[in-house]
């Protein structure tokens, strides 16, 4: 998906009330961020910030006359947009994995609302503390915590993952360095306690 962006939905593909439909094209007068327009992220891992796991579907799209206002990660917005294909959370972390597995760092904080603290080193831990957020870390022995209804994201090797009630973790399984599942869930208090790190182990989330 090189050039291509991703844009998250409702279950019912819908987003800020606009019904939309996969191959279709849609066009607006103008596109300002946040404010008109259609609106997608150039990052993958981005749209769980604005579209929790499981309560969304996301698309990959082509859009253009990109508005020139940005925010702090890669939302942007444009006056005309194809909804060229549904993507699975799978792909989008398979794309997110392969996309940053070069990527060296220690440790990644972030307390802002609406914000996104990733980390794609080894033995790394990237948490976050603002209220829609999430945190992503990448590579092996890592860990992602997160608290006010955010997303937790895991995806390397050992990767593990916990949250407060409300938030959504988001792990990864991994064989020989190659991703083999990824799974997504609600932390509940009874599936999925508080607070608990857990991990993906032959495709389920199990206590760590």
């Amino acid at each position: 998906m090189k050039g291509e962006k991703i844009k998250g939905f409702n279950k019912d593909l819908t987003c800020r009330g606009f019904q939309y439909e996969i191959r279709k094209t849609y066009e607006e007068p103008k596109a300002v961020l946040c404010e008109c327009g259609f609106h997608a992220c150039k990052e993958v891992l981005d749209v769980f910030s604005y579209y929790p796991p499981n309560e969304s579907r996301y698309c990959v799209v082509d859009i253009d006359d990109i508005s020139e206002i940005k925010i702090g990660d890669s939302k942007i917005c444009g006056a005309k947009i194809t909804i060229l294909r549904e993507i699975t959370i799978d792909e989008i972390c398979r794309i997110a994995y392969d996309q940053n597995a070069e990527n060296q760092s220690i440790k990644s904080e972030n307390s802002g609302d609406w914000s996104v603290a990733s980390n794609s080193g080894e033995r790394s831990v990237a948490s976050n503390s603002g209220n829609r957020s999430a945190a992503i870390t990448l590579l092996s022995e890592s860990k992602s915590q997160v608290s006010n209804n955010s997303v937790a994201i895991s995806l390397g090797r050992n990767g593990l993952a916990s949250g407060d009630i409300g938030c959504f973790i988001v792990l990864a399984e991994t064989i020989n360095e190659k991703i083999v599942d990824v799974k997504a869930a609600k932390v509940d208090g009874q599936n999925i306690k508080a607070n608990v790190l857990y991990k993906l182990e032959n495709g389920k989330f199990v206590e760590s």
